[in-house]
């Protein structure tokens, strides 16, 4: 978690913020708008690849994006 801008970069952390590691390897995050969690489920694959660098190979196994923008919902990607 403290490791969350140096995976995703400092101007997307500003709009998104992880919440929890669930037992099954997800990482749900939060993003500020829908504008906000389509841009991370853009950068899914180097997401994935960073987070495996810095947090070690299958510690995530994929990333559901929650977003605080009432009109939209949560994503998954794996």
């Amino acid at each position: 978690m403290a490791r969350w801008p140096e995976v995703v970069g400092e101007a997307v952390a500003a709009h998104c913020r992880p919440l929890r590691l669930e037992d099954d390897g997800t990482l749900v995050v939060s993003a500020d708008s829908a504008a906000w969690a389509t841009q991370l489920a853009y950068l899914h694959g180097t997401l994935m690849d960073r987070l495996a660098r810095v947090c070690g190979p299958g510690a995530v196994s994929s990333v559901r994006i929650r977003t605080e923008d009432p009109s939209a919902r949560g994503r998954r990607w794996r």
